[in-house]
């Protein structure tokens, strides 16, 4: 704004502003102030007074002003930006700044909010709940957590805190987030190294032809994906940190994974049912490289570079490829329930195992026999699965199932009743299965009837 020398009217119309807009456009905002009236305004330029002379003004009209106008400054005069933008993301003290100024300069100009969605965000603290400061020591400089944990540590430390809220930052929560971090890396390790034979062109089972065990994997990752997807687009990023950690330590790690052992280390390399394995391992590792990339670009990255892949894909980098979809072919109501109530008497077998790896009795659950005692709708479903494969699932030796009343050594679970007994037979030097049949073929001491099959084939 400029004033008259003389009597001290305020000048500002369309004529200066433009004059104004132009010599900031070539020479930039400082020029504002090395510059006189004079050199700024029209030529012939005068007040109603008839004075020609004129000041600037020298005084700030708002400390947020040059960035509340940003949006009409920087998108909406871009050919490459879009307008509105899609979000304005700052701290929770720009509420009565950035962006209530970005909002009044918008809707004055244009009748309209100048974003389509804002996310804000809590200051961090230390493990204390303190300001974080560099005069008080407390701060942690992100350069020493990448050179400690790596950046991708660094990076799942920003999902994993709720932002919404102020967030704390200390050695201990990174230290035990980098545990978590590790957990999701040795699932893809542990995954990668199964299937470093297989080729998704030439190997891949159909889900039809899928065992249970592998459909039920599936259908796990189907909610995975649901959730992380939903988790990104409602900008709810701490949700996709928990999930996929529950997914790679429960139902990964601890149970499909565990389980799988012994079809991948035992069976024919080429077998229907360890194809059928590494068919439903690929595909989780393929969607949990993408739906992490955002996060674990490094990473992933690396476990891209690794992974088998289809030959029609672009596996250039990870990046370039599109998030996984839920696959409703992948979706069963029935066999979740089924295998729900499995996995809890698995669970059961599992406690019954306990105290007799404590008195030494067994030292790995192969080592056992189990009898599970049940009843209702628990009983006729175990009745409805072979023992052998029983045994597979709990990772014993034998397993048997029975009705009536337990004897009091069984272990009472919360679906049935366990009894564990020390499998006396020789344990199979291929499968590590106790069995009667170790040694029983001519040829192969100290191989079970089951691995000479697998091996004779």
């Amino acid at each position: 704004m400029f004033y008259c020398a003389d009597c001290g009217k305020e000048l500002i119309n369309k004529d200066t502003i433009k004059a104004v807009a132009d010599m900031f456009r070539k020479q930039g905002v400082g020029k504002w102030w090395d510059t006189d009236a004079s050199e700024i305004l029209p030529q012939g330029t005068k007040c109603e007074c008839g004075c020609t002379k004129f000041t600037k003004e020298k005084d700030i009209m708002d400390v947020w002003f040059d960035s509340g106008s940003s949006h009409a400054a920087v998108c909406e005069d871009r050919e490459d930006m879009t307008y509105p933008p899609d979000m304005y993301l700052e701290g929770n003290d720009q509420y009565r700044g950035w962006f209530q100024s970005s909002l009044l300069t918008s809707v004055a100009t244009t009748g309209k909010a100048p974003y389509n969605t804002v996310i804000t965000h809590g200051m961090i603290q230390d493990g204390e709940g303190k300001k974080m400061s560099k005069s008080k020591g407390n701060s942690i400089a992100p350069q020493e957590i990448v050179d400690q944990y790596g950046a991708d540590v660094l990076r799942l430390w920003v999902i994993s805190a709720d932002y919404r809220t102020d967030m704390r930052m200390s050695q201990d929560a990174l230290k035990q987030l980098s545990e978590g971090y590790r957990k999701i890396r040795n699932t893809a390790r542990y995954i990668l190294s199964n299937i470093n034979d297989f080729n998704p062109d030439k190997d891949m089972v159909s889900y039809e032809d899928m065992t249970e065990l592998d459909k039920w994997a599936l259908m796990k990752l189907n909610q995975l994906v649901e959730k992380t997807i939903a988790a990104y687009e409602n900008f709810e990023f701490h949700t996709i940190y928990g999930v996929m950690l529950n997914f790679c330590i429960v139902e990964m790690s601890n149970f499909y994974l565990d389980v799988l052992k012994s079809r991948l280390y035992t069976e024919k390399p080429t077998s229907q049912v360890r194809r059928s394995a590494q068919s439903a391992m690929f595909i989780i590792l393929d969607s949990m490289v993408k739906l992490l990339a955002p996060v674990l670009a490094f990473t992933c990255e690396e476990i891209w570079k690794y992974m088998p892949h289809y030959e029609s894909d672009d596996t250039v980098s990870v990046m370039l490829g599109d998030m996984p979809k839920v696959n409703e072919l992948w979706n069963n109501k029935e066999l979740e329930d089924k295998w729900n109530k499995l996995i809890d008497v698995r669970n059961d077998v599992n406690k019954a195992l306990e105290p007799a790896r404590n008195e030494k009795l067994i030292g790995k659950s192969l080592d056992a026999d189990v009898t599970i005692y049940a009843k209702g709708e628990i009983l006729e479903l175990l009745k409805s699965i072979n023992e052998k494969e029983l045994a597979e699932l709990f990772i014993t030796s034998k397993a048997a199932v029975k009705d009536g009343e337990a004897p009091d050594a069984a272990v009472a679970g919360d679906v049935s009743k366990v009894l564990v007994e020390v499998d006396k037979n020789e344990k199979c030097g291929r499968c590590w299965i106790h069995s009667e049949t170790v040694g029983t073929i001519a040829g192969f001491d100290g191989i079970c009837a089951d691995c000479v099959k697998k091996l004779t084939e």
